[in-house]
């Protein structure tokens, strides 16, 4: 997968501490024409019991929207929901992705965590 994800132009990202990756995206999307960026929800690797608030953090910065898409292993579907521009407001704008997400259920449900931010 990791030469899948370079090979379409996949950034690594070392997610053991502060390395300034939401600065530095902040930069890319500023001298991009067009970039998208995924990010995959918490629990892709293990249980954590919130989320991390870089790519909220991140879209503030940059200006730019949150597509929200799932992959629903209980119902075999994928696909996309709102597109949200966030507010700043944190709790109202997590309501959006709490409402979205609700329903969908990832490969590894006993992984699903609380929709919340460590520092909220």
């Amino acid at each position: 997968m990791n030469r899948v994800m370079r090979t379409l132009g996949g950034v690594p990202v070392r997610r053991d501490g502060n390395h300034g990756m939401v600065a530095s995206l902040t930069e890319e999307f500023a001298r991009a024409d067009r970039l998208a960026l995924a990010i995959p929800a918490a629990g892709t690797r293990g249980y954590t019991d919130h989320w991390k608030s870089g790519f909220y953090r991140l879209a503030i910065a940059a200006d730019v929207p949150i597509v929200c898409v799932f992959v629903d292993y209980k119902t075999r579907t994928l696909g996309y929901g709102p597109v949200m521009t966030p507010t700043g407001d944190v709790e109202a704008d997590l309501d959006v992705f709490r409402a979205f997400y609700a329903d969908k259920q990832g490969k590894f449900a006993d992984n699903k965590s609380d929709i919340r931010f460590r520092d909220v």
